[in-house]
């Protein structure tokens, strides 16, 4: 256990800590697209700059779910809030783990992908996926208005591309999607128009390959995209089982959200 400790210690080190992409305990986010957050005139102080869903404490994720709800005709499948915290903190965990990727391990992961992107899917169809990404999933400012979306692809947060972002932010769209245990959430973050209207699962395909060979990462030693596919695999129907998972497997790694798991 001491062993274990000391290698986990080191994937997150002070030294290297953006506050940026690792401050993240407190909050949870996730994606909700265009569409319903008009047709529920979601507040716009809930949404990230990403456009990010970010909760900040209970009494929002009950606010949330009763707008949700209320655009729901049948009662089982209403949202019920404590589900929607959950799923919640899962989806933080996972973006707090690819932070920490980027942070320690692969600074250019997203870069890199793009570039294989481009050989892979052409640049016209990366361009279209990212633009067709970004009007489905708008960053807050495409969203109020104060950005196109070429124009926000074609900027920088800080020294990070925001074409490496919104890549970043797809793979946890793939993420979401594949996890059986959101599906009662999937009308929030459905990939379905996505991959209608670009090579979207051509990309997530090329995301894979990409990941599986960079350096591994983490207490088990995978790549990025087996680690964060490994708690659905493991419990694949249990919300609460993903999040045992991620406390079981993932120890020090995540510390700073154990009270709240």
């Amino acid at each position: 256990m001491t062993a274990l400790a000391i290698r986990l210690t080191r994937l997150e080190p002070e030294s290297s800590r953006h506050p940026g992409s690792l401050d993240l305990a407190g909050i949870k986010e996730f994606h909700i697209n265009r569409v319903l957050r008009e047709r529920c005139a979601l507040d716009h102080t809930l949404f990230s700059l990403r456009g990010n869903v970010v909760l900040a404490d209970f009494r929002q994720v009950r606010d949330l779910a009763a707008k949700l709800n209320a655009q729901i005709d049948q009662p089982e499948q209403r949202v019920k809030p404590g589900q929607l915290n959950i799923m919640g903190l899962i989806d933080e965990i996972l973006h707090y783990v690819v932070a920490v990727y980027r942070q320690t391990v692969k600074p250019d992961v997203f870069d890199t992908a793009l570039e294989r992107l481009g050989r892979n899917l052409g640049q016209g169809g990366t361009e279209t996926l990212l633009h067709t990404f970004g009007e489905l999933f708008p960053p807050q400012q495409v969203y109020q208005g104060s950005l196109t979306v070429a124009d926000y692809l074609a900027g920088f947060e800080g020294t990070e591309s925001c074409r490496a972002m919104a890549l970043e932010e797809l793979l946890l769209l793939a993420m979401a999607n594949l996890n059986p245990a959101f599906s009662p959430f999937k009308f929030l973050f459905d990939e379905a128009l996505l991959a209608e209207k670009t090579a979207y699962a051509q990309a997530v395909h090329e995301l894979r390959e990409h990941l599986a060979g960079l350096p591994a990462f983490g207490p088990s030693g995978l790549n990025l995209w087996d680690m964060l596919r490994a708690p659905a695999l493991a419990s694949p129907h249990s919300l609460i089982g993903q999040l045992e998972y991620m406390r079981k497997h993932w120890g020090l790694l995540i510390e700073k959200f154990s009270s709240r798991i």
